[in-house]
């Protein structure tokens, strides 16, 4: 079954690229050509250090309506060794988008996801990086105080980045013009 272009690439403007799933007749249901696809995909973006932030979408009137039904037919005829191959192909896809340092879900509005892509390029990519190495870890720490932790090692990694001193000047002056913090109580 050869069904080339299944995910497309595109480059909307510097730093911020669209991996778009691309079977709408299909509502984009994944396949086989389409895992193999969406990893490579993931690779070559991942390798370019110009996307900084990568926004997910499907084609068409849906994101994705999950595995392809007519492809899940021939599941029941395949070898115990043809299932597991096909069952690693799906997860290395799934593994690679994961693994993206600039992975950004894509809800409903593309023109949102796109704007938040455009805001996560700005950042450090190192920044973004442990941030999202972060929420990764604290999807299962056991405590607070573990998650904090995890917090304080990327903070201090962070100070060690060469874009550091830059980064520390922009957020500076982000908040240069911000209303003074004090104790009084609000009016």
């Amino acid at each position: 079954m050869s069904e080339p272009g299944t995910v497309r690439v595109e480059h909307p403007e510097p730093g911020v690229a669209i991996l778009r799933l691309y079977r709408p007749a299909h509502l984009n249901a994944l396949n086989t050509v389409m895992f193999a696809e969406i990893a490579t995909a993931c690779e070559t973006l991942h390798a370019d250090k110009s996307v900084k932030a990568v926004v997910l979408t499907g084609e068409g009137r849906g994101f994705c309506a999950g595995y392809d039904l007519d492809e899940a037919q021939e599941l029941a005829g395949l070898s115990p060794e043809e299932m597991l191959e096909r069952q690693d192909l799906a997860a290395a896809s799934i593994l690679a988008l994961r693994a993206m340092r600039q992975p950004v879900a894509q809800d409903q509005l593309l023109a949102e996801a796109t704007a938040m892509a455009r805001a996560i390029a700005g950042f450090s990519a190192f920044g973004t990086a442990l941030t999202k190495r972060a929420l990764y870890a604290n999807l299962d720490a056991p405590s607070l105080h573990a998650a904090l932790e995890v917090e304080s090692r990327g903070q201090a990694f962070a100070t060690r980045d060469a874009g550091f001193p830059e980064a520390l000047t922009a957020v500076r002056a982000q908040f240069a013009h911000a209303a003074p913090v004090t104790n009084a109580p609000p009016p």
